[in-house]
């Protein structure tokens, strides 16, 4: 039994590591489910996490991203980074922080990582959205350069470094490393979920994604909007307005989550194609070979 609100899973060796958002930490081996190994573990002194929103495992260690409150009132949360050394023998973890942000954020509600093995780094893409008006203002930070939020950033694992490969981030639900680029999946609300490529390849500085100030679906004034013939609250036209297109925009929203690349002895007939969950729903779903386009989705 674990905590309600999130479980995460990661293949980890024979076995898959299930870390629940308030930390409880489960080895499960593949071959026998029902023998499991509940891990103990330390955390820095000082140290208030809010949620575990994600994790990731490289190079023998544990990766751990959290929001971090130093407030009582819990209304303005930090990204921290923590890691440890685990392997199949572990019993217990002892976590270092080896990040935490300067600035806190009350829309920082949506946090994910991936690893990067050929550079040992690790790729985080962080929200800004104003959460049904309880952030006002904080879906700025998507377009301001002295902010982490609304970012999808690149941490150096050695010199412990930041750096903004990509602005302009709304919700981020799934970030996917696949070949030389960057799969992400960003939604909210009625807002038009949203996949999106980013090629590691390309030369170009900051990628820049667009929100807050163009979408193709609308936020919490969609109903307005049709009922009252308003107007836009957002711009409709990515390129035109110089930012990145999404591969492909869902309106409504679908309520986009995760996304994983089917491996290639699954099916022989799906190769090259990736599995997304929404909702209630997994979709299967094509690109094309520069992930310029969807090529099909297929709601499973």
């Amino acid at each position: 039994s674990l905590d309600r609100k999130k479980i995460l899973i990661e293949d980890f060796e024979n076995f898959l590591l299930i870390i629940s958002s308030q930390l409880e930490i489960i080895l499960l081996e593949k071959a026998n489910n029902k023998k499991q190994t509940k891990l103990n573990y330390t955390l820095p002194k000082k140290f208030k996490f809010i949620e575990v929103q994600d994790f990731k495992i490289l190079n023998g260690k544990l990766y751990l991203a959290a929001r971090e409150s130093s407030a009582a009132d819990n209304k303005c949360f930090f990204l921290s980074i923590l890691t440890s050394d685990i392997n199949a023998n572990s019993k217990s973890l002892d976590f270092k922080k080896i990040y935490k942000s300067e600035s806190c954020s009350l829309s920082n509600n949506s946090i994910r990582i991936e690893k990067n093995e050929k550079k040992k780094s690790i790729f985080i893409a962080t929200s800004a959205n104003f959460a049904h008006g309880l952030a006002k203002g904080e879906e700025e930070l998507a377009q301001d350069d002295n902010s982490i939020y609304g970012k999808i950033l690149e941490f150096n694992i050695q010199d412990r470094s930041i750096t903004t490969i990509a602005k302009g981030i709304r919700f981020p639900k799934s970030l996917l490393l696949n070949d030389a680029g960057l799969i992400f999946s960003d939604g909210y609300n009625f807002n038009g979920d949203e996949l999106n490529y980013l090629n590691l390849d390309d030369n170009k500085k900051t990628y820049n994604y667009g929100w807050p100030e163009v979408s193709v679906g609308e936020d919490d004034n969609a109903i307005k909007v049709i009922k009252d013939n308003s107007d836009f609250k957002f711009k409709k036209n990515h390129l035109k307005f110089g930012y990145e297109e999404p591969i492909i925009s869902f309106v409504p929203s679908i309520l986009i989550n995760s996304l994983i690349k089917i491996p290639k002895d699954f099916s022989k007939l799906w190769e090259e194609d990736f599995l997304m969950t929404a909702g209630k729903f997994i979709y299967r779903i094509k690109f094309s070979e520069n992930f310029y386009k969807t090529l099909y989705y297929e709601k499973i």
